[in-house]
């Protein structure tokens, strides 16, 4: 039943180390440097041909993409602990909720990290496929970003109008969701806006793995 999991520092990576250490599963980590290029060699190539982390490889069957890697992790170890639902609708609405987060969430805070000065706080790393070149770069992309952003807080935060956390219960959906929020926030973004969501995260954060994610500037 041995997990490896192959990993970069400051990536999206960092859902699924905070899900893996949620469930307390044990793994083996392995970690690589995006400007290294460690992510483009053949032999991370063979593993995922996309040159992407997060990836983990359980009982031989390689996964990738951390939408995928959070589901599987979830179905296979988050059940019993209550981590995550059984199959049903509550299942369903937890697939919406991690879906959604990597299609429009991460995808509008991905383009804006792209759009940063590569040094800033939450900015795309230079060794990234995500990498665009400075000359290549342009103010409206920037806005837009910014705008699609603020439309999805304004989505989360409805959604978190009526309830403490997105199932109800804290759930593995909040720990995805959670890490994406917070990489949206090292952006120099901020909550003042979407009290609900400042609420929700605020109660995230009391969970001992994320509060170390966040002492250690994930």
């Amino acid at each position: 039943m041995s997990i490896s999991f192959y990993y970069a520092p400051m990536s999206t990576s960092s859902i699924t180390e905070a899900v893996l250490a949620e469930l307390s599963v044990d793994y083996q980590g392995v970690e690589l440097d995006i400007d290294a290029g460690d992510t483009r060699t053949e032999a991370f190539l063979k593993l995922n041909p996309n040159g992407r982390v997060p990836v983990i490889v359980h009982e031989g069957v390689i996964i990738w993409e951390s939408v995928a890697i959070t589901l599987y992790l979830g179905e296979t170890f988050g059940t019993e602990k209550a981590l995550f639902p059984e199959s049903g609708p509550s299942r369903g609405e937890a697939m919406k909720w991690v879906v959604w987060s990597n299609i429009n969430l991460a995808d509008a805070a991905g383009k804006l990290a792209a759009e940063l000065p590569p040094d800033a706080p939450g900015a795309v790393q230079q060794g990234s496929q995500d990498f665009v070149e400075i000359e290549q770069r342009r103010p409206q992309a920037l806005l837009k970003a910014r705008q699609t952003l603020h439309h999805c807080f304004e989505i989360l935060n409805g959604a978190l109008a009526d309830r403490h956390f997105l199932l109800n219960d804290y759930s593995l959906v909040d720990t995805h969701v959670f890490v994406l929020v917070a990489w949206a926030l090292s952006m120099e973004l901020e909550l003042s806006a979407f009290p609900n969501i400042d609420a929700w995260f605020a109660r995230c954060a009391q969970r001992p793995v994320l509060a170390a994610m966040m002492s250690d500037g994930q």
